[in-house]
């Protein structure tokens, strides 16, 4: 098995000589001359290749001029995670987080001053890790969305067995080699996205249709009663006095009497006009 070994990564910037401003924003673990070879490379090879980023490379090179590089950032964290054996090799995986946040922002920015000066910035996406796709054709334009059919071949292959049971693996692993303050921290930012998640109107008015003229059986009733009964009770022994501060149970105390109070007078009036309506047959 391989060592785990944690690296460091820096953000780079491609500039137009003919404007003198940054066209692309771009990351990298390894030297930035190995990146920028690289990038000449996949240009002069992949001319079937019609991503933004390529077309502008290869247009400089036709009027023999080459993009130059920039270190924008550097000496960024990137920690090793985990490895995953696929069939008799040993894959390793790191947390690029920090990385994708700064490119993330330099590619805003870039976007930004390039838009400014009337031209436009050739990063095909916002960046970081699949930091949500706007490919472009070589002209600039946006391409056509996948297709229905493109797309139900992506759900298939995602869904195929194989593939869960590795995506599982790859998570549990991940999760088991995070300390108890990273898994506290993504626990509450997951309980702060599902409660935002519910409390979206358009969520709450579905739960209502849903819930309209639904009526429970006495079975059902039961059932819910029973399960909230002794230590089932998440409450059981507790006061909810001890989980409040005192000025807020003092605000939860008033407004369950007023509640109280309401329903008891709603109920005296219904008594009351049913007494006047027999009084009157």
């Amino acid at each position: 098995m391989k060592k785990k070994i944690n690296k460091t990564g820096i953000i780079y910037g491609l500039i137009d000589p003919r404007y003198g401003l940054i066209r692309y924003v771009g990351q990298t673990t390894n030297t930035l001359e190995e990146r920028f070879k690289g990038h000449l490379k996949e240009a002069k090879r992949s001319s079937q290749k019609t991503y933004h980023k390529l077309a502008w490379i290869r247009k400089l090179l036709s009027l023999n001029l080459k993009p130059r590089s920039i270190i924008l950032a550097y000496d960024i964290s990137v920690p090793f995670m985990t490895h995953l054996q696929i069939g008799n090799k040993f894959k390793s995986f790191y947390d690029y987080d920090a990385l994708d946040k700064e490119e993330r922002y330099f590619i805003a920015i870039t976007k930004e001053e390039c838009a400014s000066f009337g031209i436009d910035c050739v990063n095909g996406t916002r960046g970081g890790n699949g930091g949500g796709w706007d490919i472009f054709d070589q002209k600039g334009k946006k391409k056509k969305p996948f297709s229905e059919e493109h797309k139900k071949h992506i759900r298939e292959a995602q869904n195929r067995p194989e593939v869960i049971k590795a995506k599982r693996r790859v998570l549990t692993e991940i999760w088991a080699n995070r300390t108890q303050e990273e898994k506290a921290e993504l626990s509450r930012k997951n309980s702060e996205a599902q409660i935002k998640a519910q409390n979206r109107p358009e969520v709450s008015k579905a739960k209502k249709l849903k819930m309209t003229g639904r009526k429970l059986s006495k079975e059902h009733k039961e059932n819910i009663r029973v399960s909230q009964l002794g230590d089932k009770n998440p409450m059981a022994g507790e006061s909810i006095k001890d989980h409040m501060i005192p000025e807020a149970f003092e605000l939860w105390k008033k407004h369950v009497g007023e509640a109280s109070k309401r329903a008891h007078f709603r109920k005296y009036i219904d008594i009351v006009k049913t007494q006047i309506i027999e009084s009157w047959t």
